[in-house]
């Protein structure tokens, strides 16, 4: 496994050496200096993106303190999110990470663990919902579209199978405990196969319990995970409009979705250097930019905005340290 991790890290290193071997940049010092300060408008976007993510998590912290404020709560998801942008084990790390300062602000573990495992699973299902969406978009606007035209009976396949996963996940939700799917039953594991079989199935039974616990939460956190995806999507449309590109919102919702997708391949290399870079060249040339300097004028832009709220979840890191009491400090 750690060959085939090392293959994939060398490939990306590979295809990156030659297209920056081809880049001319000067070009892309120009076509930076030509965005100037309008790229900070950037920030305000990601900022609320953010502020709906910490939304669609509070919701399912009922016996949270009332000293937890959103605000407080808004920047330990910042600390997880730079842990897992920079730790091998990505939103693994991340999300034990927010469970921890859970901890040390007496929220019981209990309380803790379920909000970010089932905000995380809410996540991934708008998350689902909304690429679907996408998906039906671009089929109905396809049409002499290149370089994508041909690619009707692969987007069909995409959405019968998310479809699929949609009807099943909420189907198995509903239902009543005794009848859930055979396959999402947790068995006895040998292998690291079924063990992570197992993890998935205890994320999702998790989820379910609170679903049938409090319907409320779970469609409130749907709907801020839902906003929080479109809100973050208008990077690129932003992006885009300064650097002279013009497309459509739902376009920009297909980038976003794309790059995520191809990040998750390449989610134990750290920052998923290289590995997002090559997202953005895939979706770029999807709508039509081919331009290298396109390319690495986008990718700039977007890393700088990455590695600014990386900051910002650091120095909260040392302050949230410093702030809060040791973990498991609670009353007897």
């Amino acid at each position: 496994m750690k060959v085939f991790n090392y293959i994939i890290v060398l490939s990306v290193c590979v295809c990156m050496a030659l297209f920056l071997h081809q880049t001319d940049f000067r070009s892309v010092l120009h076509t930076l200096y030509t965005v100037g300060y309008s790229v900070l408008m950037v920030f305000p976007i990601t900022a609320l993106a953010y502020y709906l993510g910490t939304l669609s998590w509070q919701v399912y912290l009922k016996d949270r303190p009332k000293k937890v404020s959103t605000f407080r709560l808004f920047f330990i998801r910042q600390i997880g999110e730079t842990v897992g942008l920079f730790n091998p084990t990505s939103v693994v790390g991340g999300d034990l990470t927010k469970i921890y300062y859970l901890l040390r602000l007496q929220i019981s573990e209990r309380s803790a663990a379920n909000s970010v495992v089932s905000s995380r699973m809410t996540m991934v299902l708008s998350q689902v919902l909304l690429s679907t969406l996408a998906l039906l978009w671009l089929l109905y606007h396809i049409e002499g579209t290149n370089p994508i035209e041909n690619t009707r009976p692969v987007i069909y396949l995409l959405l019968i199978a998310l479809t699929t996963i949609q009807i099943a996940l909420f189907y198995w939700i509903y239902r009543s405990k005794g009848s859930s799917f055979s396959f999402l039953k947790e068995t006895a594991a040998t292998t690291k196969i079924g063990r992570y079989k197992n993890k998935i199935v205890r994320t999702l039974s998790d989820l379910k319990t609170t679903f049938r616990s409090n319907k409320k939460a779970f469609f409130l956190s749907y709907l801020f995970a839902l906003l929080h995806w479109i809100v973050g999507s208008l990077e690129f449309y932003l992006i885009l409009s300064l650097l002279g590109i013009n497309i459509a919102m739902m376009q920009s919702v297909l980038m976003d979705m794309g790059v995520i997708l191809i990040k998750s391949v390449g989610a134990f290399i750290p920052g998923q250097i290289g590995i997002e870079e090559l997202g953005n060249k895939v979706v770029l040339a999807a709508i039509g930019v081919q331009s290298v300097t396109m390319w690495i004028s986008i990718s700039l832009l977007r890393r700088f905005r990455q590695l600014i709220w990386a900051a910002v979840g650091c120095i909260a890191y040392v302050f949230f340290t410093k702030q809060s009491k040791p973990p498991y400090a609670l009353s007897k």
